[in-house]
């Protein structure tokens, strides 16, 4: 018996016949999927964006970035 095991390899039915082989019956595949609760949130710096970020602009990037990750200063 041969048990295939992955979490990111697709497609899924193709990897099946290479783990059995051309000539075998197709295998048992057991598919129970994942889903995860996002968060997602989209932000902008308050300074106009330009075609290039002046010191202000990466300034002002990661300062937020550091009160993302602390989780202080949430807006």
């Amino acid at each position: 018996m041969r048990v295939g095991l992955s979490a990111t390899q697709k497609p899924i039915d193709e990897l099946g016949r290479f783990l059995v082989g051309s000539t075998a019956p197709p295998p048992a595949i057991v598919d129970v999927g994942h889903l995860r609760e996002l968060d997602i949130q989209v932000e902008v710096p308050r300074l106009e964006l330009q075609a290039v970020c002046t010191h202000e602009h990466w300034a002002e990037i990661y300062d937020r970035l550091v009160e993302l990750i602390t989780g202080i200063g949430a807006r």
